[in-house]
């Protein structure tokens, strides 16, 4: 987490910077399976206050989120590059 600051009052929010990779396999019950994927990083990058405690943040992600393999490892679908989400979220007071 890195803290920027939103005001003139010191560090006010924390942005997350997250890095993750997953791996899972998939199986139905008679036996057949896929192999689900992904690696990717996300920044938020901007924060604009909403008022009571809520902000707007921006977020920006990168790198191949999600794959899916069938069973003998061929790639039936990718979802890659950037996207830049927006959500919103109460700030927790101190």
């Amino acid at each position: 987490m890195r803290c920027r600051r939103l005001g003139a009052g010191g560090c006010s929010r924390g942005f997350t910077h997250i890095n993750f990779a997953y791996s899972e396999t998939w199986t139905t019950d008679n036996g057949q399976f896929v192999s689900v994927t992904g690696k990717s990083n996300n920044n938020e990058v901007k924060a604009v206050p909403l008022g009571d405690n809520v902000f707007r943040f921006t977020d920006t992600q990168a790198g191949q989120p999600f794959r899916l393999y069938d069973l003998e490892g061929n790639l039936l679908l990718r979802d890659r590059g950037g996207t830049a989400p927006v959500h919103l979220r109460l700030r927790h007071a101190r």
